[in-house]
């Protein structure tokens, strides 16, 4: 493969060198699937998938090639290839999701607000309410006096 050598930074965030040599010396060390296991989606920054990206583009970086040469290295290459895959999807994704949960917040927040405004509404209108009825009584013996006074007024006549 033609390309420039330089160091890369992968796994434990020790540097390598883009040589067969340090591959073989990581490959090699028995800690090596442990550091496979640990390592996750998230931790694979966007500066890593840059730098590995004209590796994971070049023709014979492809799990059926390494794992004919090298069995269980192809399944590697794919996990790879998955977490490269991962982390150009959330790349997109991640900013939405956040946009969705301030927004899903927003929302919970103005249905709290919402709820406590028809709590108010309701006990205003319960009192409106009362003080209607307590009106109508009013006006009801208002009523009942004036037509009590008519009555009198209309004897004294």
């Amino acid at each position: 493969m033609d390309r420039p050598i330089r160091p890369v930074e992968v796994l434990d965030g020790r540097t390598y060198r883009d040589t067969f040599t340090e591959s073989l010396a990581l490959i090699s060390d028995i800690d090596f699937p442990d550091m496979l296991l640990e390592y996750t989606q998230e931790m694979m920054t966007l500066e890593t998938a840059e730098l590995i990206a004209p590796y994971l583009e070049h023709r014979d970086f492809s799990p059926a090639k390494i794992g004919a040469l090298l069995g269980p290295a192809g399944e590697v290459t794919a996990w790879i290839l998955a977490l490269a895959r991962y982390r150009e999807i959330a790349g997109a994704v991640v900013p939405r999701i956040k946009r969705l949960r301030q927004a899903e917040w927003s929302l919970d927040n103005a249905r709290k607000k919402l709820a406590k405004a028809e709590r108010e509404c309701q006990q205003r209108q319960a009192n409106l309410d009362g003080v209607q009825e307590h009106f109508e009584q009013a006006m009801a013996k208002k009523q009942r006096l004036q037509q009590g006074a008519d009555a009198s007024k209309a004897k004294l006549e």
